[in-house]
This record gives C-alpha cells, structure tokens and sequence, in this order.
C-alpha cells in the first residue's frame, strides 16, 4: 500500500462505519489534517457512494483512499514501514493529550455503534481516548477522527518538525495553520 510510503505518515483506517456521510467527513478530516491516507475496511460503507463523496466534499481525489482493506492487511502493512497502530477507544487506554503520536501513525477508529473489535484493540500498540466532560459518553465516529487527526499533526509539528519551541510548552509557540502539516 503506498499510503504508508510517506515518512511522516498519518493513515486512518476505518472499520465499520457504516453511514456514508461518516465515511466522508472522516475522509475530510483527514484530509484536512494533512493524513497521508484513509483505509476503509470491510462492514464499512463505500468511499465512492454519492453520499460519502458528497461529504468528502472533493476530498477523497486528493488523498489516497482504499476501501474493502482487511484490517490484517493493514496491520501487516503498517509495521513493515515502521508505522505505530493506536486505537481510538470512547473510554479507557492512555489520554489522547499525554500520547506521544510522533512518527509514522495507523489511527484505527471503530463504526458509530460497536466501535472496534476485540481482536483489533489487543492488535494495536496503543489505546487511546479523547477526555471528555463528566456526563459525555462518546463522539460521533467522524467527529472523534477529527479531533484525533487534528491533535496527531499538532504533535508532530510541535514535537518533530519545529526544533524551537519554548521548553515550558507542549504545542508551538505559533500554532500551525498552514498545510501540509505533516512534511517538513
């Protein structure tokens, strides 16, 4: 898969989300996040269906998107190029904001009701959540790969690609609002 070819990568793999407009706003989000590309495994609706396009919103043409990827194949894939696999759990693994998502990253996020699988969790070298107000239980599949996406390019701009930042800091002194985000 070329999509881990980049060495700075951020790929999304997706597992059963099953609402195509999910589909493409996480589709958007990666892109907007500056991913290097998003896999849609099987139980998930297509990327190319007029809906998930229609919420890709254009986005799914400048990225690489592969559908029908087992989740095995993604894995295998991932560690032969050096990436790291993490979870997205709506509880439990390590904070979202104390995780160290430098590197090459396989975010692997779960379909808006069952999530995703045993067998995939324990596969994974990370878990990780968002923290969230008392009383939220969890976010709309696509809004969490959002917020998940978002926060991996802040880290590995602040962390990797801008030596100078202020030691007593954890993000960059000027938050970065250009992209790509994630090719320096």
């Amino acid at each position: 898969q070329d999509v881990f070819e980049a060495p700075h990568g951020l790929v999304v793999a997706i597992m059963g989300v099953q609402d195509p407009g999910n589909v493409g706003a996480i589709i958007r989000a990666a892109d907007a996040a500056g991913a290097t590309g998003v896999l849609v495994a099987d139980g998930s609706a297509s990327p190319f269906g007029w809906k998930a396009l229609r919420g890709a919103m254009g986005s799914t043409f400048r990225l690489p998107v592969a559908e029908r990827v087992p989740i095995a194949t993604a894995f295998a894939e991932a560690r032969r190029a050096g990436f790291d696999s993490y979870a997205a759990l709506p509880m439990g693994g390590r904070n979202l904001y104390e995780s160290d998502l430098t590197g090459p990253v396989l975010l692997l996020m779960g379909g808006e009701g069952p999530g995703l699988d045993a067998e995939t969790i324990s596969s994974a070298d990370q878990t990780i959540h968002i923290p969230m107000a008392p009383g939220v239980e969890s976010l709309n599949v696509a809004v969490a790969a959002g917020v998940v996406k978002v926060r991996a390019t802040i880290w590995d701009v602040s962390m990797t690609c801008r030596p100078a930042l202020d030691s007593n800091r954890t993000v960059p002194a000027v938050p970065p609002t250009y992209l790509p985000l994630r090719t320096c």
